[in-house]
Parts: C-alpha cells; sequence; structure tokens
C-alpha cells in the first residue's frame, strides 16, 4: 500500500502529512473580524520565553522565515515596556522587590546591585534618622508610665505634679533677694503659712485615725497632702470646681475651697455630721461624714444608735466584772462610746474582770455627740487570779485576734505614774 504523497510546503520542503507544526505560533490569524477592540499602537514585540529564566538567561526569538504563519503579527497581545523587559533579563529577582532598599542591599541576590532609588542623605527631610526627642517629651512620657504602673488616679497624678512644681518654686523663691522693709502683703503671706500649717496638721490626723479602706473627697492640694503622709492614692476622690456633688465617698475634707464651691448644700445635703475640726475662721478644715443613705435617714439612724449606745452602756455599768472610774462611768450612761469598743468590753468581761480607765476623745474639735473611739484598760487585774504578765498577755491576744470588723486599728502598752501598766486601744474613724 502506497502512502499519499506530502503536498509541497511553500518554503520548498516536503512535510510528512502527520507532522506536527514546527512552533505554536504557526497560527493563522483569525481575521479582522476576531481582533481585539483594544488594538496596541506600535511595531509587535516578541514575548521572551517565560521558561528562558530558569535556563540561566533569556534567550533571543528565533528569526521569522519568510512566508511563514509566524510573520503574522499577533493582535490584541500585552506588550510590556522596555524597562520592564530590560529588568526580567538582570535578575529572577521582580523589579518591585529590587526597588526595596532592604532587600537590594550588597549582599542581594541580584549580583551586588544596589537600589535603584537615590538615596537620601542623613539629615535630609524623610530620612530614617530622626532628632533625639525634647526634654518635655521625655518628662510627659516618664509621669505617664510612672501613673500608669502606680496606679494613680489621673487627678491626683496632675495635683502631684502641680504640686511639685509650686513646691520647687517657692524653694526657689526662698532664696532670693529679702526685702530690706516689710510689704504690704506680708500679713497675707503670713495667713498663707497658717493655711498651710493648718492642713498639715489636718493630713496627719486623717492618715493616722481615719481607716484607710474609707473612701476621702477632698481638693487636690488637700488630696496631694494626704498622700505624702501615706494615705491611700486609691482611696482619695480628687474634687474639681466641675465636678457636681461629692457623693461616692465616705469622708470628705472640707476646706475653704470645697466650702466655697458646695456652699449651703454641702451640710444639709452631702454631709451633715462634722466628726473633727481644724483651724478656725476661713482657714479651717472640716472632717464630715458623707452618708450613704442621705441626710434624712442618717439622723433618724443617728437618734437610734444613740438610745442603742446609751442602754448599752447602762448594762455594762452594772456588770460586776468590770470596775470603771467616774468620768468613764458618766460616758458609759451618756451614751458617746463607739459601739466597736462596746462590743469588746463585754465580750472580754465574759472571761476576765476589766478596770476601765478612761475613754478618750481622739477627734479634735468634735461635737458631744461624736462617739469616744479609744479606751485605757488596766494592764493587770488581781481578781482576775493571774499575774500581771499573764494578764497582759491574755489582753493584748484577744484584741489582735478580733474579725477586721471590730480589730483595733492601734494597740499600746504604757505606764502610769504609780508604775502600773496600761492597755489603751483605739478605732479608726469614722465610728460605726
Amino acid at each position: 500500500m502506497r502512502l499519499p504523497r506530502a503536498a509541497p510546503d511553500p518554503d520548498g520542503k516536503s512535510r510528512g502529512a502527520f507532522e506536527p507544526a514546527r512552533k505554536p505560533t504557526d497560527i493563522p490569524d483569525p481575521g479582522p473580524q476576531d481582533r481585539g477592540a483594544f488594538e496596541p499602537s506600535g511595531k509587535p514585540t516578541d514575548i521572551p520565553d517565560p521558561g528562558s529564566q530558569d535556563r540561566g538567561g533569556a534567550q533571543p526569538a528565533r528569526p521569522a522565515k519568510a512566508g511563514s504563519a509566524q510573520a503574522v503579527p499577533r493582535r490584541g497581545a500585552f506588550e510590556p515596556s522596555a524597562q520592564a523587559r530590560a529588568l526580567s533579563k538582570r535578575s529572577p529577582v521582580p523589579p518591585v522587590l529590587r526597588s526595596t532598599p532592604e532587600l537590594a542591599g550588597p549582599s542581594s541576590p541580584a549580583g551586588g546591585e544596589r537600589s535603584a532609588l537615590p538615596a537620601v542623605p542623613q539629615g535630609a527631610p524623610g530620612s530614617a534618622a530622626k532628632a533625639p526627642p525634647s526634654w518635655a517629651t521625655v518628662l510627659a512620657t516618664t509621669v505617664r508610665l510612672w501613673v500608669r504602673r502606680r496606679r494613680i488616679p489621673i487627678l491626683l497624678a496632675l495635683a502631684l505634679v502641680l504640686a511639685a512644681a509650686g513646691g520647687l518654686a517657692f524653694a526657689l523663691s526662698r532664696h532670693g533677694p529679702r526685702p530690706a522693709d516689710p510689704q504690704p502683703g506680708a500679713a497675707a503671706g503670713s495667713g498663707v503659712v497658717a493655711a498651710a500649717a493648718i492642713r498639715s496638721q489636718t493630713a496627719g490626723w486623717v492618715a493616722r485615725q481615719v481607716n484607710h479602706d474609707a473612701t476621702v473627697a477632698c481638693d487636690p492640694v488637700m488630696c496631694v497632702a494626704l498622700h505624702s503622709r501615706g494615705f491611700p492614692a486609691a482611696n482619695l476622690v480628687p474634687i474639681l470646681p466641675a465636678r457636681p456633688d461629692p457623693l461616692g465617698a465616705e469622708l470628705i475634707v472640707a476646706t475653704a475651697a470645697l466650702r466655697n464651691q458646695f456652699g449651703a448644700r454641702l451640710a444639709a445635703v452631702y454631709a451633715p455630721q462634722v466628726i473633727a475640726r481644724f483651724g478656725t475662721g476661713p482657714a479651717r478644715i472640716e472632717i464630715r461624714t458623707i452618708p450613704p443613705e442621705g441626710t434624712v435617714a442618717f439622723r433618724r439612724r443617728l437618734g437610734s444608735a444613740e438610745r442603742a449606745a446609751r442602754k448599752q452602756g447602762a448594762q455594762l455599768l452594772s456588770n460586776r466584772q468590770i470596775i470603771t472610774s467616774s468620768e468613764a462611768g458618766v460616758a458609759l450612761a451618756s451614751g458617746r462610746v463607739d459601739g466597736r469598743l462596746l462590743a469588746t468590753l463585754a465580750t472580754l468581761a465574759e472571761q476576765h474582770p476589766l478596770h476601765v480607765i478612761a475613754f478618750g476623745d481622739a477627734n479634735p474639735g468634735a461635737g458631744p455627740a461624736i462617739p469616744l473611739r479609744s479606751a485605757d484598760l488596766a494592764g493587770a487585774d488581781q481578781a482576775a487570779g493571774l499575774s500581771a504578765a499573764a494578764y497582759q498577755h491574755w489582753l493584748l491576744g484577744f484584741l489582735h485576734a478580733q474579725r477586721a470588723a471590730y480589730r483595733a486599728t492601734s494597740v499600746t502598752v504604757g505606764r502610769v505614774a504609780g508604775g502600773g501598766t496600761v492597755v489603751q486601744i483605739e478605732f479608726a474613724a469614722p465610728s460605726m
């Protein structure tokens, strides 16, 4: 059987009947009707073989033969720019990565070529080198981190900064020249010094006598003084002029600034009871209680608490296990003793006899309705049948072993003129 003769090729050579085309580009032009609408202008360019980069470099395009279908230009194909073709022949690294300064350094895979971007000189605008921060920026950052770590309220922190600046100005003013003759403002200066002394006295009393778990409202300057004396900053509530009321606190340190801010509402609405007072005149400072239930309900509760205190005092006076001085007996009968003291004395008398020497008034300037929070007890009692050392050991052990609500904040041992010992117990303000 004879195979059919192959048709002659236009270039003069014979091709087998089933011989595939030598190149994929030997595809006839589909014709004008199938050409793309967006036909690029200019001379068509052969797209380089994408696999040439993996074979060790770009290979030149094979020239088209005359009369072949390869000579027909392809319409609608994307024509890369000259810069893109040059970059594709240099290195397999994409042009986007090669333009990055960090990736086109001396050790880049592009054979040591550096970035095509122009180098920015040091000190020029937009360079990476920045000027060192100012001292004001460093100080502000330091204060912000300190406040965050210490968890101090931001208002109190601001007051601390202002007070520190004021103290520095005051210290610098002391080293300045002193006038030879007294100035007209000398009297005002003495008033400022007196007000500062009263504020310091008040801050010391609050830090010693007020329960540190209580929440205290104060103006910013007073809050700084309280914190400097050891009162916890977390329990201080600074009152600024924009604050409408001091609610949320248990006590308020009523300075002249806060009295002027709240006016008559301070005593009539917010804080009806004064438990301590320091100084006189406009510079006086009052420690007032802020009842959570309101003024009307507080006054009703105060009356019932006084009646209950008088009843308990009468019961203690009739107890044979308790011996009292005349002064202590009057305080018990009038109901002026703190309820925590009354409960403690009644429990102690159930075990051993007691000798109550006196009740103390730890609240300066307080009225007669303020309960007494301290008591002096004899450190030994012959009726107990114990030695002085054993009796004192029992008494101190009992006082220190009480629950938090009935545990005295201060228990001290002293001596009287006759040579005996006295155990003084004291509870923190405010009274229950």
